[in-house]
């Protein structure tokens, strides 16, 4: 397995960039009561925790393998736009299960009172068969991306299995907190999901891209 320091903070400073402003109001939401909410800071301990959830983060995506060339056999190397290389893969998936437990946490409960139009009408329009028909799709290309063979989809059902428990659970803990699903729930319920995949991929991946 090698490091690839400099490339991974690179991604982390990308991600970060991209949704670190949701985790930090978040963070502050989730800190103080909704009522009290207004005009909050965010507390010590909060900060200590989101740095430590951002240097996790970073040590996870360190470690993801690079991997080495396709077997000749493999059907899949003749899609090099659609099969990218095995260090490019985690990095593709994690994003899609963020954004798709961000949809089961709205069809977690209700969207509580005060939250904005917007956010109530994604809640009102996510149920049972459009989140499974999602999670379906996540998990094939999950498996398209992380199988080496047929005896590794168990492994990559595994992963959907525990992204799916993790963020279900999480969604039901923070609705019953806050009285329904807000802005900074849905999020922090797809921070959790990537790293869960994140925590789930790199055993898998390190068995079956072992070299």
């Amino acid at each position: 397995m090698q490091l690839r320091l400099g490339p991974m903070l690179g991604v982390l400073v990308a991600d970060v960039g991209w949704c670190g402003y949701r985790l930090l109001s978040g963070a502050a939401v989730l800190e103080v009561p909704r009522n009290d909410s207004k005009g909050a800071g965010l507390a010590l301990p909060v900060l200590i925790a989101v740095v430590l959830v951002v240097l996790v983060k970073y040590v996870l995506l360190v470690l993801l393998p690079i991997g080495g060339r396709v077997p000749v056999a493999d059907w899949r190397q003749h899609l090099p736009y659609l099969y990218p290389q095995v260090i490019d893969r985690p990095l593709l998936l994690m994003p899609l299960w963020g954004r798709w437990a961000m949809m089961l946490a709205l069809g977690v409960g209700r969207v509580a009172p005060g939250e904005s139009p917007r956010l109530t009408t994604m809640g009102g329009g996510m149920n049972l068969p459009v989140i499974l028909i999602h999670w379906l799709a996540v998990t094939g290309l999950t498996v398209f991306y992380v199988s080496g063979s047929a005896v590794d989809i168990p492994l990559c059902l595994l992963i959907a299995l525990g992204v799916l428990y993790g963020a279900y659970l999480t969604a039901f803990i923070l609705a019953r907190r806050f009285g329904g699903q807000t802005q900074a729930t849905v999020a922090a319920v797809g921070a959790v999901a990537e790293l869960l995949f994140l925590v789930a991929y790199l055993p898998v991946a390190s068995y079956i891209y072992w070299y």
